[in-house]
């Protein structure tokens, strides 16, 4: 099952979708959760439920150090995005470990193999910390106004009829 919010840059929406999903169906192996280092952050003290129910999730946060959607609308828009762009982090590992569940860092990809067999082959909770540059696009983006089907950068897409 694939959830979404569908490109509304809604942070926060990801973790406890999936940790709904999880608690609704238990027929699934596990949940896969990408998510932005700010929309984890609104979401941060979801890890002690995660926990405390063991919930099979594995969490991906792409750290790039700023708010990704809004610093890209600002910077489209006024050359500038001083209050989302440049941004320390905690140790997200670290947090996670606090909490009890099992967590990596991953700062290059030769290290992928390696991290994404551990994080598959654990029946239980993990994180896994993405460093991931700073200037990467988070693509495709809804912008104010544009229906789901012209998504930024790409032109219309024409939608299929059911």
């Amino acid at each position: 099952m694939w959830l979404t919010s569908a490109g509304h840059g809604t942070m926060g929406f990801d973790i406890p979708t999936c940790m709904g999903a999880i608690i609704h169906d238990d027929s699934y192996d596990f949940g896969i959760v990408f998510v932005g280092d700010g929309s984890f952050q609104m979401n941060i003290q979801e890890l002690a439920t995660i926990h405390n129910l063991n919930l099979p999730i594995k969490i991906f946060v792409l750290d790039n150090s700023k708010l990704g959607v809004v610093s890209q609308f600002q910077l489209m828009n006024w050359d500038s995005d001083p209050g989302t762009g440049n941004r320390e982090n905690p140790s997200f590992s670290k947090i996670d470990n606090g909490y009890g569940l099992d967590s990596y860092d991953v700062s290059n990809l030769d290290d992928m193999d390696v991290i994404l067999n551990n994080v598959f082959n654990n029946n239980n909770p993990v994180l896994v910390n993405c460093n991931i540059d700073k200037n990467e696009e988070t693509l495709p983006m809804l912008l104010g106004g544009h229906p789901q089907n012209e998504m930024y950068p790409f032109k219309e897409v024409k939608l299929l009829e059911k």
